[in-house]
């Protein structure tokens, strides 16, 4: 009986090695440079030729986003009319320091509504970045200068944490704001 029973925890011991060895070389070891992935949604800050930039929902900080050389179709054709102040849904994987772009979801938001919230930053005082008090934050922008003068001058008075309340269209672009009101901080 113990003649028998050697044998087979030899071999048990081998194979478990083996197992330890295969899982070492398939996660490529502790020196492999292994990429990690991830999603976002967030609002679209700026936009090039390269990168995009991105504020993740509950982020203080905008983050840098690599575009590929070559997009696959899929990714091409949601590039494609991608503006600022709009909302995305990002995968990346993160190679190094840089998170390069996998895959792209536009958000194409309510037609028209009526928002309250919470500014989290303007941007050129010409859009500005609310989070509502319900939902997630979302980017409103001047519409044409000569028939928006009176928001422009408001944009340019808002700071962050400052209350507004919005009412807007949505364009092909991006959201459009019709009046502004600032409201009084609590």
């Amino acid at each position: 009986m113990l003649r028998s029973a050697f044998p087979l925890s030899v071999i048990g011991l081998a194979a478990f090695g083996l197992v330890i060895l295969s899982n070492s070389a398939l996660s490529g070891g502790e020196n492999d440079s292994a990429t990690d992935k991830g999603k976002i949604a967030g609002i679209l800050i700026q936009r090039d030729k390269r990168s995009l930039l991105v504020r993740a929902d509950g982020d203080d900080q905008p983050i840098k986003y690599l575009l590929p050389e070559k997009a696959d179709a899929k990714l091409a054709a949601a590039l494609k009319g991608l503006f600022t102040v709009q909302r995305v849904q990002i995968t990346y994987q993160t190679v190094g320091d840089t998170r390069q772009v996998t895959s792209l979801i536009r958000f194409p938001g309510k037609a028209n509504g009526v928002v309250t919230g919470k500014v989290i930053a303007v941007h050129d005082n010409f859009w500005v970045e609310v989070k509502p008090s319900k939902g997630p934050p979302e980017g409103f922008a001047a519409g044409v200068p000569d028939k928006s003068r009176q928001v422009l001058a408001t944009l340019k008075t808002l700071q962050k944490d400052d209350t507004v309340t919005i009412r807007y269209y949505t364009d092909f672009e991006r959201h459009r704001i019709i009046s502004i009101r600032k409201g009084e901080n609590k």
